[in-house]
């Protein structure tokens, strides 16, 4: 069995009000014999990209929370992987007119290299609005 934790930075646009955020995630992932695994990871979007956002976009934030399966492979220096995280999000919209919290389906893959360094990408987060959309660089050991 092996352990590893992690994080992550992403930028992103909401879908709702087309704000731009960055986003700070954690990850564990456990691995077991057999290339399965299972992963746990939270993610924070949080962060604005505009210095001067301010009015109703400037409370608007997001966050989930997922847990699922993980699968990968050794290929050489490369171990590509795919996953099936699900979870639960929470959104609060403009001007705090309230929060919303849903069922999150995150499929999503990529590769990590002899390098200690990776690539994933992915739709990682969905919801019953217009999700999210993002582009992810992760980098973690891999001994």
């Amino acid at each position: 069995m092996r352990l590893s934790a992690g994080g992550t930075v992403s930028g992103y646009v909401l879908g709702y009000g087309n704000v731009k955020v960055l986003g700070a995630s954690a990850f564990v992932d456990v691995d077991t014999l057999r290339h399965f695994g299972f992963e746990g990871e939270a993610r924070w979007l949080v962060f604005h990209l505009k210095a001067d956002q301010n009015g109703p976009a400037a409370d608007e934030h997001a966050a989930t929370y997922m847990i699922g399966p993980r699968y990968s492979r050794n290929y050489g220096r490369f171990q590509p992987y795919a996953k099936a995280l699900v979870g639960f999000g929470q959104f609060n919209y403009p001007y705090n007119l309230g929060t919303d919290n849903d069922l999150v389906v995150a499929p999503g893959g990529g590769w990590i290299s002899a390098s200690r360094a990776g690539f994933a990408s992915g739709p990682w987060t969905s919801s019953t609005s217009s999700g999210p959309s993002s582009t992810t660089a992760r980098c973690r050991p891999t001994a």
